[in-house]
C-alpha cells in the first residue's frame, strides 16, 4: 500500500479533530479542575484540598499549554505555512510554551494584533446576529484576545512554567510549604529552579490556598477553556461549514453554539458582550534556605 501524504491525512483529519476539540477534549482541563472542586465539596478535609490546589495548578498551565498550541497553530494558518491547523497542533513542542514569546515571534503587541493575526473577522458569519440577537460575536471576540493577551501572559509565569513541569514529571512538590521556610504559608509548594542558583539552586513556589484565589484560579481555567473552544467553533464556520451540515446536523453553522456542549460557551460570549471582568490569580515564591 502506498504511504498516505501527509498533507492528504490532515486534510482528513482536521475537521474531525477541531470539532471534537470544540463539542468534547476542550473542556478536558475544566472538566478535571470541577471534578476536583467536587470532590473537595463533598468531602472538605485537609488532604482532598491540598491535592485540589495542586491538582487545579496543574491543570491552569495544562490550559496554557493548549493555548499556545491553538493559537499558533491557527496564525500560521491565517499566514498560509500551514494547510492544516491540526499539523501545528500536532507538532507543537513544550519550548514553544511561553505566551510571551509566541507573541513576540509573531509581532503581536496588542489584542487587535491577535485578532487580526487569528482572522477572526472572516470567520463571523453574516448570519451571527439573526441567529444570536443577544451576542455582540466581534466585542466578544475581541474581549477574548484581550484575556489572552492581557490576562492569560501576565498570570503565566516562567517560573510557573517550572513548577508546573516539577509537577508534571516528577512530583517535586510538598505538602507544606512552612515546613521547609517559615516566610511560607501552611499550603503545597513546589520545588523550582532558582533565578539566581549562586545563592542557592532550588527556591519553593508556595501556592496560594485561600478560597478566593482558588475560586479565581478555577474560573481562570474555565475561561480558557470556554475561549479557544468559542475560537475553533469560528474556525469551523469559516471552513468547514459544509461538514457541519453532514455530520453534526448543523446548519447554519453559526448554530454550532445551539448544541448541548457550547451552551456554556455560548453564555460565556453573551457575558463578555455585557462585562469584561476576569479573575487575577498569584502566587509567591521563596528560596528554600
Amino acid at each position: 500500500m502506498a504511504p498516505i501524504p501527509h498533507n492528504e491525512v490532515h486534510r482528513q483529519f482536521d475537521p474531525h479533530f477541531f470539532t471534537d476539540y470544540a463539542l468534547f477534549s476542550g473542556t478536558l482541563r475544566h472538566y478535571i479542575a470541577k471534578s476536583l472542586e467536587d470532590l473537595l465539596k463533598a468531602d472538605p478535609n485537609d488532604i482532598h484540598r491540598r491535592f485540589f490546589i495542586i491538582g487545579l495548578y496543574r491543570e491552569e498551565y495544562a490550559a496554557y499549554e493548549d493555548m499556545g498550541a491553538i493559537l499558533t497553530a491557527l496564525i500560521r494558518f491565517r499566514k498560509k505555512e500551514l494547510m492544516f491547523p491540526l499539523e501545528g497542533v500536532l507538532r507543537y513542542k513544550p519550548d514553544k510554551v511561553i505566551l510571551e514569546t509566541l507573541f513576540n515571534n509573531f509581532k503581536i503587541k496588542s489584542p487587535d494584533d491577535l485578532y487580526a493575526a487569528i482572522g477572526l473577522d472572516e470567520w463571523i458569519p453574516a448570519d451571527w446576529h439573526t441567529n444570536h440577537p443577544r451576542i455582540d460575536c466581534a466585542k466578544s471576540l475581541r474581549r477574548m484576545c484581550r484575556f489572552i493577551i492581557v490576562d492569560c501572559q501576565e498570570n503565566q509565569k516562567r517560573y510557573g512554567i517550572d513548577a508546573y513541569n516539577r509537577i508534571k514529571h516528577g512530583l517535586a512538590f510538598v505538602p507544606n510549604g512552612s515546613r521547609y521556610l517559615s516566610g511560607l504559608p501552611n499550603a503545597p509548594a513546589v520545588l523550582i529552579s532558582n533565578p539566581q542558583p549562586k545563592a542557592n539552586p532550588y527556591a519553593l513556589l508556595g501556592l496560594p490556598m485561600d478560597d478566593s484565589k482558588l475560586a479565581q484560579r478555577a474560573k481562570l481555567v474555565e475561561f480558557i477553556q470556554s475561549t479557544l473552544r468559542a475560537i475553533v467553533s469560528f474556525y469551523l464556520i469559516g471552513n468547514y461549514s459544509e461538514f457541519l451540515k453532514e455530520t453534526r446536523n448543523v446548519s447554519p453553522g453559526s448554530k454550532i453554539f445551539e448544541l448541548p456542549p457550547l451552551l456554556s460557551v455560548k453564555d460565556f460570549m453573551q457575558q463578555l458582550s455585557e462585562r469584561p471582568d476576569l479573575p487575577e490569580v498569584t502566587e509567591r515564591a521563596s528560596r528554600v534556605t
